[in-house]
């Protein structure tokens, strides 16, 4: 009798929670029921508003985020407080845009017309507007940490610092395009022109491109500033630029000094020396090259 007792409770007990179990699992299916509507539903939406954006040039406040837009014709688009965070906007027309108080994080405006566009107070952290142009942009307010701006055209003066002019110098240089490298130390010294390590990379780029007289003088320059600064490292490396120049060109009138009969008397002979002394004369700047990187990063 105890048994069938206890047996009774628990049958009640088990009675008693039936109805809250399935109260539970009705929530928990309209839960799932209602989450990919909710998706759908907000999928549409951003279709509506990419179909009104393209046809009527207008879409302020709306979502667009991770909209495809490569290649749109949105010239004078209103576009202000619009969420386009990740959207792809490469090479886009957005010439007179006003793009005011819109959410570009993470966007991509790669090589984009942004001529005259308004985007003061937009959210343009990590957005890549690399090769974009950018003539006449109002930014004001605007938030660009992280954007990647290398390579834009007419970047308003008031947005890169001299620091980041010598970061992409460096970056180019570690790529051997040392032309686009002299371009970008050239920017940071006119921001800066007492930056010794933007004098330090510019002597290493142009003794690669051959141009050792200014080589020389962007060293001596940098010499002269990190004595100034109390920056032994940078002395040394400068120093050791001057060095390396003067190796090169003992390389070079070494080369100049063999008789010209001695130089065609072999193709392979003469083709050799060449190979030997380009060999060294990379070999020297190549070494030195790690110092400079050093130093400046």
């Amino acid at each position: 009798m105890q048994a069938s007792a206890v047996q009774q409770n628990h049958l009640s007990q088990a009675r008693s929670t039936l109805p809250r179990l399935k109260a539970v699992a009705a929530v928990a299916s309209l839960a799932l029921i209602a989450s990919p509507w909710a998706t759908t539903t907000a999928r549409a939406d951003s279709t509506d508003n990419l179909r009104r954006l393209l046809s009527q040039n207008t879409c302020e406040g709306c979502d667009l985020s991770q909209a495809g837009l490569v290649f749109a014709n949105l010239e004078e688009a209103e576009l202000s407080n619009a969420d386009l965070q990740g959207a792809n906007l490469s090479r886009a027309t957005l010439s007179n845009a006003d793009l005011r108080g819109a959410n570009l994080a993470g966007a991509v405006l790669y090589g984009a017309n942004l001529y005259n566009a308004d985007l003061t107070g937009a959210d343009l952290r990590g957005a890549d507007l690399r090769g974009a142009y950018l003539g006449g942009v109002k930014f004001e307010g605007g938030n660009l940490q992280g954007a990647a701006l290398q390579g834009a055209i007419a970047i308003p003066a008031t947005l890169i610092d001299a620091k980041t002019y010598q970061t992409w110098a460096m970056n180019e240089a570690q790529s051997s395009r040392h032309e686009a490298a002299v371009t970008y130390y050239n920017q940071a010294l006119q921001k800066e022109p007492k930056l010794a390590t933007a004098y330090l990379g510019r002597s290493f780029s142009v003794s690669v491109l051959g141009q050792l007289d200014q080589a020389i003088s962007d060293a001596e320059m940098a010499k002269t500033l990190f004595e100034a600064e109390g920056n032994q490292q940078g002395f040394d490396t400068a120093e050791q630029i001057l060095i390396t120049i003067d190796q090169a060109k003992a390389a070079a009138a070494e080369w100049e000094a063999i008789p010209q009969s001695k130089k065609t008397s072999s193709s392979s002979n003469s083709s050799g020396r060449r190979r030997n002394w380009g060999r060294a004369f990379t070999s020297l700047f190549k070494s030195v090259g790690s110092l400079v990187f050093k130093t400046v990063f």
